[in-house]
């Protein structure tokens, strides 16, 4: 954020969401976030061949998740 980065592109992405889940839908989360990774991890590999193909050069992205139990009575943003 202080290198300016964050708004540097319009489509960036960023969401903090709190859910209240039963077990299956727990679970169901889950699996759509592994399958987000190898989905991100397959882009990676095509990007690599495109940019040795090209010669161009890589834009930097970060992506950051995380999924765990929260408190129950966590405070919520008004």
């Amino acid at each position: 954020m202080q290198a300016g980065t964050f708004d540097a592109r319009t489509n960036r992405y960023v969401s903090w969401t709190y859910l209240a889940l039963d077990r299956q839908a727990w679970d169901g989360v889950i699996l759509e976030l592994d399958a987000l990774l190898i989905h991100i991890d397959d882009e990676q590999r095509r990007a690599a061949k495109r940019l040795k193909d090209s010669g161009g050069s890589p834009l930097a992205m970060s992506i950051a998740s995380a999924a765990y139990e929260s408190p129950r009575d966590a405070p919520k943003a008004p």
